[in-house]
């Protein structure tokens, strides 16, 4: 898509269909450096030249104060029109840029360089971190280990903590750099011993939901959604006594809106934590969801 300015119309002697130099202002308008157009840019342009014209976009020089001409639509088959020398230039939208659909990218693993399409104006981005996973359950059972944290730029959903062996859950990770930063849901409190079969706490929710449930009596632990980064699960505890795992802690959550976004930005997918692993008499927790990353490209405003 190519950029937008208000009130930029000029007049231009050049003949032929080539390369168009500008001229002065048409009275009652803008230059196009007057309208705030800078070196490089891509626009959207228009050009009357009598009974022809032409629409597309091109690339603004000021040196020389030229414009190059990539031709979307034109009264001569779609190509260029070849210039008599007393036209007018101007900025206009073209119809691509008032129907463009916003397209996706989502990163459910790993690192990288993202790198913003061609024409984008403004990214929507929604992030989530690593959820913690589950507490084990019985002597000997180990927490969960914590997720890791998930990052685009400067935007950061840190993952949730493991869960415990008995006790309180996991806590949620915190976020920081959106419009909308929430802090993980708490993984669920096991069931404290002194009765046989415990069952465990149920993982944090974040928001896409897809939290694990607890173990209870000789099932195992639930499975966390993918890519969701919510808290694995806690393990039962089967022997009278003993204390069953709680829920690890989902990840953070982030929402922003990036206005003029960069060329490129560092990202992380942070990992889920592993389910703390199975103590005596007992089931061994369930490992948190890993997090995830949602970039929606905005060609219009």
């Amino acid at each position: 898509m190519g950029k937008l300015y208000n009130l930029a119309r000029m007049s231009t002697a050049t003949v032929g269909t080539g390369t168009i130099t500008l001229g002065s202002a048409v009275p009652g308008f803008l230059t196009f450096a007057g309208a705030g157009v800078s070196n490089g840019d891509v626009v959207s342009y228009a050009v009357a030249d009598g009974a022809n014209s032409e629409i597309g976009t091109g690339t603004y020089t000021s040196a020389g104060t030229t414009l190059t001409r990539a031709v979307n639509k034109s009264t001569n088959g779609n190509a260029a029109i070849s210039l008599s020398g007393t036209a007018q230039v101007f900025i206009t939208p073209r119809a691509e840029d008032l129907n463009t659909t916003p397209t996706t990218q989502v990163f459910t693993s790993g690192s990288g360089t993202y790198t913003t399409p061609a024409g984008v104006l403004w990214l929507e981005v929604e992030l989530i971190g690593g959820g913690g996973g589950g507490g084990a359950g019985g002597t000997g059972g180990n927490t969960g280990a914590a997720g890791t944290a998930t990052t685009f730029g400067t935007l950061t959903g840190n993952g949730g903590s493991g869960g415990n062996v008995g006790g309180a859950g996991g806590t949620g990770g915190a976020a920081s750099g959106g419009y909308d930063n929430q802090t993980g849901g708490s993984g669920q409190a096991a069931y404290i011993a002194g009765a046989t079969a415990l069952q465990g706490g149920s993982g944090g929710n974040g928001i896409y939901g897809g939290t694990a449930s607890g173990g209870n009596g000789l099932i195992a632990a639930g499975t966390a959604a993918a890519s969701s980064g919510a808290g694995g699960g806690g393990g039962t505890a089967t022997v009278n006594g003993q204390n069953a795992g709680t829920g690890g802690g989902a990840g953070g959550s982030v929402k922003a809106i990036i206005g003029s976004p960069a060329a490129t930005y560092a990202y992380t997918v942070g990992s889920g934590g592993a389910g703390g692993t199975i103590g005596t008499g007992a089931q061994a927790g369930s490992a948190g969801a890993a997090g995830k990353i949602v970039v929606r490209e905005h060609y219009t405003g």
